[in-house]
């Protein structure tokens, strides 16, 4: 168990009077519900692993998708994570929060004598954490994509990544096995639970794809408790669901959809975003209200393969508090896809009704 103590001053700077204890570690409930947490992706996570629950919150996101290999779909937690995967992991993370939480830099182009090693894929990441001063470089400019990031790097990131949409973190007593550069955001993330005081903290070990799913779940359910993120609503299909969408209704509280025959159950994802896109085409839908919730229904059948009716496309304006009109429903990528104008970015909630056909969803006015 670690010793929780201050840190002599002559290594790092004094903390502040307003210094206190670590909080408790996270549990998540603020950004994921259980379903998400619940779920395995991938066939490298089981339910012992430690950061399971973290791995299906973030997947819930589509913050981690993982590798395909011979055949099936893996997270690889114990692999060491290098420092131009981390930027993509922390601004895909980024990227889940509504514009008026977090609006990302515009750049586009590293900052580095070594820019041509940094992967094309993860260039823009890399960039824009830059631009938010979450990541930086070496003495000589160079980035060093490569490079093997430590648990006491992986501190310094993520805090940093909290500080671009939080603003300055509180500051608590920090580990005593943790000194120098990275002590203070350490000492940062311990102040908001995304450090287990519990755990010694191994500074100087790699840190692994596992770290960084929970270190970063944990930050993302500070911003939530927080007021910056609305947590998703999830529920993974079954693998041998085959349903159709027959009908989708709205009042002024909530909106249900009503689902035809099928074998099997579905599921759904929903949460909020900033602008609605009409399935695959990229082109912007107008919507009433201030907020926009995305509804995935997934593992559904094509509605004519099951000669359901579906949804007429009438825009429904309603007035009240809640749900102002459904804009848009089809499929995409072998999802029905629709997307609810609400009042405002509230908690909302969603239930299955008990014979498997109905999901509810409700916006909570706050």
């Amino acid at each position: 168990m670690a010793r929780w103590a201050l840190i002599a001053a002559v290594l790092v700077p004094a903390v502040p009077a307003a210094a206190q204890g670590p909080a408790d570690v996270r549990d998540l409930g603020a950004a994921c519900d259980v379903r998400a947490q619940a779920w395995r992706p991938f066939a490298d996570v089981a339910d012992d692993e430690r950061a399971a629950g973290a791995i299906g919150c973030l997947a819930a996101y589509r913050v981690v998708e993982g590798r395909f290999v011979d055949g099936e779909q893996r997270f690889e937690p114990d692999v060491a994570v290098n420092r131009q995967q981390l930027a993509s992991f922390l601004a895909g993370a980024l990227g889940v929060l509504p514009a008026d939480s977090y609006t990302p830099p515009s750049a586009t182009t590293p900052v580095a004598t070594d820019v041509d090693r940094i992967s094309v894929v993860h260039r823009v990441a890399v960039a824009r954490l830059q631009a938010d001063g979450v990541v930086g470089g070496y003495p000589d400019g160079s980035f060093r994509p490569g490079a093997a990031v430590t648990r006491a790097q992986l501190a310094t990131f993520v805090a940093g990544t909290l500080e671009a949409v939080a603003g300055d973190l509180p500051r608590a007593v920090a580990a005593d096995d943790v000194a120098g550069t990275h002590a203070a955001s350490l000492e940062k993330l311990a102040a908001v639970g995304v450090v287990d005081p519990n755990e010694d903290y191994r500074p100087a070990d790699p840190a692994t794809r596992a770290d960084m799913a929970l270190f970063v779940a944990r930050a993302l359910d500070h911003l939530a408790a927080e007021g910056h993120l609305v947590r998703t609503s999830f529920s993974p299909a079954p693998a041998d669901n085959r349903q159709g969408l027959a009908d989708v209704r709205a009042t002024s509280e909530g909106v249900g959809f009503d689902v035809g025959a099928g074998e099997g159950g579905f599921g759904w994802e929903i949460r909020y975003v900033d602008e609605a896109i009409s399935h695959g085409t990229g082109s912007a839908i107008e919507v009433a209200g201030d907020a926009v919730l995305q509804v995935y229904l997934t593992g559904m059948a094509l509605p004519p393969s099951l000669g359901q009716p579906t949804w007429n496309g009438e825009r429904m304006a309603l007035d009240g508090p809640g749900v102002v009109e459904v804009v848009d429903a089809g499929v995409y990528e072998g999802r029905q896809l629709l997307f609810v104008g609400t009042t405002g970015r509230h908690a909302f909630t969603a239930d299955l009704a008990t014979d498997g056909r109905m999901l509810r969803l409700d916006v909570l006015p706050g």
